[in-house]
């Protein structure tokens, strides 16, 4: 990584009080990461992210310590790992991000979202890759650890693929208490253009899911939240 873009990486070391209270819905994926970590984080960084890729999401907001990516090709991340088997300790992070690839079918089509960030052959695939990685999540973090996930829906052979539901069902089996939900909402989407007969509303919104490990004590969420 040349000088300029390690500057273009750099970021505030934490989150001031919004403006606004915080809502469930946002346009801007900023602001909505910005009041998560209010909410819940005493407004300071995520200490992982296990599928960092180029990072631009935390341009403009406290980079995580550690930065992983299961891809080679990526030279913004300190290592290269796999996050269903984090080079981690049990028990050591206090919190994570979690934005893994949905693309089903991107191994195989082509496409900018399955190029950039990689998919799965089947539902099967993507569901057991996430339930894998809920688990080492559960492993790594702290009792209370917060968890932060992005996961969209998508359609397969004409039928919808409810991913968010799959990953709160699959978080609870892993130990997760599931405290918050919030929607980003984008003015445009992907169109295939061979697109002939429309079955299903086109999805332009991602959801962020707010975990904890094991039930999150109220005095610590308090605490926090007094000190951001």
């Amino acid at each position: 990584m040349t000088r300029e873009q390690s500057t273009m990486f750099e970021a505030p070391a934490g989150i001031r009080r919004p403006d606004r209270i915080a809502v469930s819905a946002y346009r801007d994926e900023k602001t909505l990461i910005r009041s998560i970590l209010w909410l819940y984080n005493a407004g300071g960084a995520i200490e992982l992210d296990p599928c960092f890729s180029t990072g631009m999401v935390w341009l403009g907001l406290p980079r995580p310590r550690l930065r992983f990516d299961i891809s080679e090709a990526l030279r913004t991340t300190d290592a290269c790992a796999d996050a269903r088997r984090l080079p981690l300790p049990s028990d050591s992070i206090a919190s994570a991000f979690f934005d893994p690839p949905f693309v089903i079918g991107g191994q195989t089509q082509s496409g900018i979202i399955a190029s950039r960030f990689g998919g799965f052959h089947s539902v099967d695939a993507l569901e057991s890759m996430y339930g894998n990685c809920l688990s080492e999540f559960a492993r790594v973090l702290k009792s209370d650890g917060m968890l932060i996930i992005k996961c969209q829906d998508t359609v397969v052979d004409h039928k919808q693929v409810l991913s968010h539901v799959s990953m709160v069902l699959m978080a609870k089996d892993a130990g997760f208490t599931m405290h918050d939900c919030l929607v980003l909402v984008s003015d445009y989407g992907l169109i295939d253009p061979g697109l002939r007969n429309q079955e299903h509303a086109r999805k332009i919104h991602s959801y962020y899911l707010v975990a904890s490990k094991g039930p999150r004590n109220p005095a610590v969420l308090n605490r926090r939240m007094h000190d951001a």
